[in-house]
């Protein structure tokens, strides 16, 4: 269960609620217009609520676990980047986060980095995960990294689509239950469908 491992994007579960759980307000706040930024310490409680609105489907799908809050360490993990070895971005809409992107770099390959992304569930299928995977691809490229690599449960679809739009020959390996994507960096899978 280690923060920067896992999911990278948990989209069926909007389509799994009954719709009388969907909350209507959430839903028109992600057809605002949204702003991409680094992520910053003093967004924890804001990463928290976020958290908190996300369905344990989403939980899973990034954490590998049920995760029953998001605090301690992990918490430090999502809110707090060097900008160099871990970067964090985050997708605001009204002033709240509704997206987070992280990447970190592998301790043994500097060269490589570990990609991760979760979207609220009343956000997801707007484009959101993409754009903030080709914002964090576009930052670990202008700082060397040659590598990026993604840990997707095999049952993600959502996640495995997103992979493969972005970056179509990615081929992955099977993990025990688990896909390990591994591709480089390349201007062309910064660039495919940017748009929402």
């Amino acid at each position: 269960m280690r923060p920067h491992a896992g999911l990278l994007f948990s989209g069926d579960a909007y389509h799994a609620k009954e719709a009388n759980e969907v909350d209507p307000i959430a839903h028109l706040r992600c057809e605002e217009p949204g702003w991409i930024r680094p992520v910053e310490p003093d967004d924890a409680e804001s990463l928290v609520r976020m958290f908190d609105r996300l369905s344990p489907e989403s939980i899973y799908r990034r954490f590998f676990t049920q995760l029953p809050r998001l605090d301690g360490k992990f918490l430090e993990w999502f809110a707090v980047a060097d900008h160099d070895k871990h970067e964090g971005v985050v997708y605001t809409v009204g002033g709240e986060i509704v997206g987070v992107a992280h990447y970190q770099r592998l301790k043994d390959d500097p060269s490589t980095a570990e990609i991760a992304v979760i979207v609220e569930d009343d956000c997801q299928r707007r484009g959101i995960a993409r754009k903030l995977m080709n914002r964090l691809t576009r930052l670990a490229r202008e700082r060397g990294i040659e590598n990026l690599s993604a840990v997707v449960l095999t049952n993600n679809q959502a996640a495995k689509s997103l992979v493969a739009s972005m970056v179509p020959d990615a081929e992955p390996r099977w993990a025990g239950g688990e896909l390990e994507y591994s591709f480089p960096v390349r201007i062309e899978a910064v660039g495919r469908g940017s748009a929402a």
